[in-house]
């Protein structure tokens, strides 16, 4: 038993295992070597923002996408989903075309209006987009690629 803690002590102090006791590295500390990280783009949405128009059947949807891999990759869409009248509501029309640089983030949406006018009335609707949604950008990690918030629509 002795040996086993002396073990995962030098593991942990030399090599930056990580904290689920695998007694592997992970991705920080001195056993941790950059370079070893596939050479692969990891889009991930940040934020979801709704503004209001002066018609109060439309609001403006944005999406805050960022790159937190290691290489641009190819271009791709945020596709996102919403509740309308007992219904899933699917929409997108922001794309970036040419991918995005290691570490850059990106606001996609511009003034995209999206109509609301056939919903029933709600304060607050749940939005779920996701980047990269027709899954053509093979990244350091698919699992990370949606986002959900519930944000005041005013309709």
């Amino acid at each position: 038993m002795k040996w086993l803690t002396v073990l995962v002590l030098v593991c942990a102090v030399l090599a930056g295992c990580d904290d689920n006791n695998n007694n592997t590295p992970s991705d920080s500390g001195p056993g941790f070597d950059q370079n070893s990280r596939p050479n692969l783009p990891d889009l991930v949405i940040l934020d979801i923002t709704l503004r209001k128009t002066n018609d109060p059947e439309f609001v403006i949807i944005n999406t805050v996408v960022r790159n937190n891999g290691a290489s641009s990759g190819a271009g791709f869409i945020v596709g996102c989903q919403f509740a309308c009248s007992n219904s899933m509501t699917y929409f997108s029309g922001m794309k970036v075309e040419n991918g995005l640089s290691s570490n850059q983030e990106v606001t996609l949406g511009g003034n995209a209006e999206l109509h609301l006018g056939g919903c029933s009335f709600t304060d607050r609707r749940e939005f779920t987009c996701t980047v990269d949604a027709d899954g053509l950008v093979n990244e350091i990690n698919e699992n990370n690629n949606t986002l959900t918030e519930t944000l005041l629509t005013g309709r």
